[in-house]
């Protein structure tokens, strides 16, 4: 297929693909700026190519284990993470061609990712040029009982002290023992201690019309 530059926009939705096929659905498009892709099934991680994919990409919204094949090339301004383990990330970052990629970043974490803290602060530490970040925090789901708030606000006060230049920071709890999500007045006043340049903390259940509006980096692509 001839290589189209005059497309910068691409929606994929695949079922039960690899690193090859995704790598030969996207090469036509060089000059594509953003990408979203969606995966039913599985995404096998075979060896990825030497050919640089989409050079030009500056966003990316998709699960996390195309990473790796994403960031080969690229150097993408925001990714939004729709699936995946925080570690997954982790390991895709390590990897990258460009490790200082961009601004934004949009995940989902475990509770228990929070609690531990060791990926979530290499994570931050790979990425200092970052903005503007957006946690979807979720529960464990192994049936028990969640921390006490005060022991996620100080495992979360660990995580962002390797991280100084964050703008803006989102928290969305799905948490069904709302007594481990610290309270929003007190996460508020630790984060801006920890994170001199931070302007911005939203605290959330679900993103509102007005918080989209004034927080457009946390909207989703397309």
């Amino acid at each position: 297929m001839a290589a189209c530059h005059a497309l910068h926009t691409l929606k994929l939705s695949l079922v039960d693909t690899d690193f090859t096929r995704l790598h030969t659905s996207i090469m036509p498009f060089p000059a594509l700026r953003v990408l979203n892709v969606e995966i039913t099934g599985t995404c096998r991680a075979d060896a990825v190519p030497a050919t640089p994919l989409a050079p030009e990409l500056t966003f990316y919204r998709g699960p996390a284990v195309i990473l790796p094949l994403v960031l080969s090339g690229a150097q993408p301004e925001g990714l939004i993470i729709t699936k995946g383990r925080a570690a997954e990330v982790l390991d895709a970052l390590r990897t990258a061609a460009h490790p200082q990629w961009g601004t934004m970043l949009s995940m989902r974490v475990a509770l228990r990712d929070v609690l531990n803290g060791a990926v979530l602060r290499e994570l931050l530490g790979l990425c200092p040029h970052l903005a503007h970040l957006t946690l979807e925090i979720s529960s464990d789901d192994d049936g028990q009982s969640g921390p006490p708030a005060a022991t996620v606000l100080t495992k979360l006060s660990e995580i962002f002290r390797v991280h100084r230049a964050l703008e803006t920071i989102a928290f969305s709890w799905r948490l069904p023992d709302t007594t481990s999500i610290p309270d929003q007045v007190e996460l508020d006043a630790l984060l801006r201690r920890e994170v001199p340049s931070l302007r911005d903390v939203v605290f959330h259940t679900s993103l509102s019309r007005r918080q989209m509006r004034d927080f457009p980096h946390f909207t989703t692509l397309f």
